[in-house]
């Protein structure tokens, strides 16, 4: 049984990966240390490793950021021709990890320049994380500032997710009964 397991996950790693949205995807016989959630089908666990490295993070940010500014070419109208001009002010370690994505933030957002400014360097402190605080557009520019903030203690993040279960058991209770 499990060089059927080792089979199927091989042979749809890359499809696991996408939908996992993770690096690598493994076949363990024991439970690896480290920080997992875990989910159990059949007889067989599935592990998700909550550890985020500087890598994950970054792509977590642009992916965030390309999410933002799409969103508002579709509010403001900008149809796929329309080209951007792309002002974002950041911390210097932000600033860093936005100029490796330059050329695919333009590509992807359809922008035909990206200027990368500057806040105080806050980046650095164990703790915190950057998010997109505002965006507007100035003629043909979309402008996003990234503030730096603290992020959710464990038990703040518990708490959210427990309003989001309830309001999605509310929804489906309010569309199954329509």
């Amino acid at each position: 049984k499990d060089k059927n397991v080792k089979s199927a996950v091989k042979s749809l790693d890359d499809i696991l990966k996408n939908m996992c949205n993770t690096k690598t995807v493994k076949v363990a016989t024991k439970k690896p240390k480290g920080n997992f959630a875990e989910s159990e089908f059949d007889k067989n666990i599935v592990l998700v490793d909550l550890e985020e490295d500087k890598e994950i993070l970054e792509e977590r940010m642009y992916r965030e950021l390309t999410r933002k500014i799409q969103s508002m070419r579709k509010e403001n109208k900008f149809v796929v021709k329309d080209r951007i001009g792309l002002t974002l002010k950041s911390d210097s370690e932000t600033e860093n990890s936005l100029k490796k994505f330059v050329t695919t933030l333009k590509k992807d957002v359809g922008a035909k320049v990206v200027e990368i400014g500057k806040l105080e360097d806050l980046g650095t402190k164990k703790g915190l994380t950057m998010v997109p605080i505002s965006m507007y557009t100035k003629g043909n520019k979309i402008k996003v500032e990234i503030a730096v903030v603290r992020g959710k203690k464990k038990f703040d993040k518990r708490e959210t997710i427990k309003k989001k279960d309830v309001q999605r058991d509310i929804d489906r209770d309010v569309k199954t009964s329509l």
